[in-house]
């Protein structure tokens, strides 16, 4: 990770001086200057707190979709939420789309921008605080995009293909997307198949006693290959006080992978997965009374899975059924043009069905929860340069387990919720939050699993509690220069009931709660123009996080990081982008900080360490209506390190058994990809 630290430190030092170059000149408001717009009907999305970034903003760059010009925004970090977190409350991101929430869980944020033609896109709306009761999804900070109402249809062709330097067969997409807008109504759809080799990739793999020779060693592969098939539909009806939205979404997906170690007695790990998804959804907004408004949200997901994995010769067979059925309705009342409050209830009801052919506990099961969650949110704009939200969520669950194990468990948690954003000068806002996070459990923990990594199996967890968390967070935002700006955040989360792998039994492990730990999140989100350095088109993105957690170790008493992603490290990306709009081209050259991933299991200890990597991009609209875009990821070779320490009994009371080191590559790839608009 040296070359990470190094790299972050670079960008670092580059942004102290950028930050003492502005200091030393007139810095002016990112973007165009804060303007009222139109009313939506989840709020008046005007006045101060909204800067608003017309559809010319972005002329330059040539984005083909809403999620190029959410991206290119200055100030702003993209969140598309997280479909695993309970219910609707939790689970949208932090952008709008004609100041609503996105609702879907099957379709993401991501996607959803993605659908959107730029052409279709009249401006994007930088909120700040609740300025004007807008629903921030519990945010400081949400987009809103605003779409065109002119009637319109519009067909939208995709195709792409990618051929890597080493052998194999090329992956391939094909997307059609099409809308339809007359009058009231709005029809969209879309239809994708895909291929795509997630990994694939040739090494070493060595396994060494504790003393350091060498037990075994020999070559190593590994692939992933996953292939999907989606449609999705959405209907949209717009009226003067009333707005009703639909969708329906189905994906089929078949997924393989395959680990062969050539040992003396070669090992081999396979994974088949068969999975398909239906989601049902609808949402309706009506104004009540004059400053009344009402909305229900309706969510339905089903999912079967048939899952074969495990060692060649002891492969077990997991067949499962899970689903989600939610029901909101929200009630708000603009007190004034300041001041908004709403009231709400959430219930939902959420199962997993499994049976399978593994010997561990809790292989057949049938898991269930019932949830409730009253909530109130109130908006008020105190000054014209302060913005407080203030809400509080009470939620009640039962969660039954029957099958191998007959359980019944209650929870209750109170959810506070304060925010607030001061605007201390022009172009500068320091932004506050407290809250209490309940996270979602993932009912497959409860059930056993057979490993994907190692090969190794989990048994399930009837004792599962969820995780939750003190969360306080602080940022500041300024403006540099024209469409340049910086945020600094600090996140830190006071967590309690961790989930990580606790024993079940001298010899058996599986994910439970580790007592109590603490993470720290550092985010410098940088967007700068480099027109004033000499650079004419430029700009670059560097987005430096530094995450830290520590928990104790169940198996050891030691105190550690907690297992996953957010361990004492590096992670993001510093990007750079040439806009040519003479040559109708943007070019570009992304890189990723590498990360390292460690999991304590109860007799090993796997760390996986990725190095920073690289790709390159040529964009060229040679028509206003179809752009080429060329890709060149991996550049050079792509490398992964793993390691595994295994010892012969659990850690902490047996000694080190050996130790296996694991080094992938993976070469370049080049990809193109063809848009046309119809």
């Amino acid at each position: 990770m040296k070359n990470a630290g190094a790299a972050c430190g670079l960008a670092l030092l580059g942004v102290g001086w950028i930050v003492g170059e502005a200091n030393g000149q007139e810095a002016a408001r990112p973007g165009p200057a804060t303007q009222p717009g139109p009313a939506t009907q989840a709020g008046d999305s005007s006045g101060a707190g909204v800067a608003v970034y017309a559809a010319a903003f972005f002329a330059d760059s040539r984005p083909n979709t809403a999620f190029d010009m959410v991206q290119r925004t200055p100030a702003f970090s993209f969140n598309g939420g997280d479909a695993q977190v309970r219910g609707l409350s939790g689970a949208a991101g932090n952008v709008l789309i004609d100041g609503r929430p996105h609702t879907s869980k099957a379709v993401t944020l991501q996607d959803a921008l993605s659908r959107i033609p730029a052409s279709q896109v009249v401006r994007v709306d930088i909120i700040r605080g609740g300025a004007g009761g807008v629903d921030m999804m519990g945010f400081a900070v949400v987009a809103n995009v605003v779409r065109a109402t002119t009637e319109e249809t519009q067909f939208i062709g995709q195709a792409d293909a990618r051929a890597f330097i080493d052998p194999g067969a090329p992956d391939f997409g094909l997307r059609m997307e099409g809308s339809r807008r007359s009058g009231a109504w709005l029809f969209v759809g879309a239809v994708e198949g895909r291929r795509n080799r997630a990994f694939d990739g040739e090494g070493l793999i060595a396994r060494t006693g504790p003393t350091g020779a060498t037990i075994d060693s020999g070559r190593f592969h590994s692939s992933v290959i996953d292939r999907t098939l989606n449609a999705n539909a959405g209907l949209e009806y717009r009226g003067e006080d009333t707005v009703l939205r639909s969708n329906i979404g189905v994906e089929l997906r078949r997924g393989d992978r395959e680990d062969i170690a050539l040992f003396a007695v070669p090992e081999h790990f396979a994974l088949d997965e068969d999975a398909d998804e239906l989601e049902l959804g609808a949402n309706l907004e009506q104004a009540l009374a004059p400053g009344w408004t009402g909305r229900v949200d309706a969510l339905q997901t089903l999912t079967q899975t048939s899952r074969t994995a495990g060692r060649i010769g002891r492969q077990a067979t997991i067949e499962s059924e899970n689903g989600e059925s939610i029901l909101r309705a929200i009630v708000g009342l603009r007190l004034n043009e300041s001041m908004r409050v709403e009231a709400g209830v959430e219930g939902a009801f959420n199962f997993l069905d499994q049976a399978s052919t593994l010997t561990s506990a809790n292989a057949n099961v049938r898991v269930e929860e019932v949830r409730t969650q009253p909530s109130v949110t109130m908006n008020w704009r105190a000054a014209p340069s302060l913005s407080l939200e203030f809400g509080a969520r009470y939620e009640n669950s039962t969660i039954s387990q029957t099958g191998d194990t007959e359980s019944e468990r209650s929870f209750s948690f109170f959810k506070p919720r304060a925010i607030a954003a001061w605007t201390v000068a022009e172009g500068k806002q320091v932004r506050v939050r407290a809250e209490r996070e309940v996270r979602q459990l993932d009912f497959a923990d409860f059930a056993a699993s057979s490993g994907e990594s190692a090969g190794e199996a989990a048994a399930g967890n009837a004792a599962l509690s969820p995780e939750h968390a003190w969360v306080y967070e602080a940022a500041f935002e300024t403006a540099l220069w024209e469409r340049s700006a910086l945020v600094f955040t600090y996140k830190h989360e006071e967590v309690e009931d961790v989930l990580d792998y606790v024993p079940i039994s001298e010899t058996t492990d599986a994910r439970g709660s580790i007592g109590d730990g603490a993470r720290d999140i550092f985010t410098l989100d940088m967007k700068v123009t480099l027109d004033r350095f000499g650079i004419r088109g430029g700009r670059l993105d560097v987005q430096p996080i530094y995450y830290t957690s520590e928990a104790t170790d169940p198996f050891t008493g030691a105190e550690r990081e907690i297992s996953g992603p957010q361990q004492s490290q590096w992670r993001g990306r510093i990007n750079l982008y040439l806009d040519r709009p003479e040559l109708k081209s943007t070019f570009a050259f992304e890189s990723y900080i590498g990360f390292r991933d460690r999991l304590s299991r109860i007799d090993q200890v796997q760390t996986t360490l990725q190095p920073f990597f690289y790709m390159a991009w040529w964009e060229w609209a040679p028509f206003a209506d179809t752009t080429i875009r060329a890709t060149l990821s991996n550049i050079g070779v792509r490398q992964q390190f793993r390691e595994r320490l295994v010892y012969s009994g659990q850690r902490g009371e047996a000694p080190l058994a050996y130790v296996e080191e694991r080094k992938l590559g993976r070469g370049p790839a080049l990809q193109i990809r063809v848009r046309k608009t119809y």
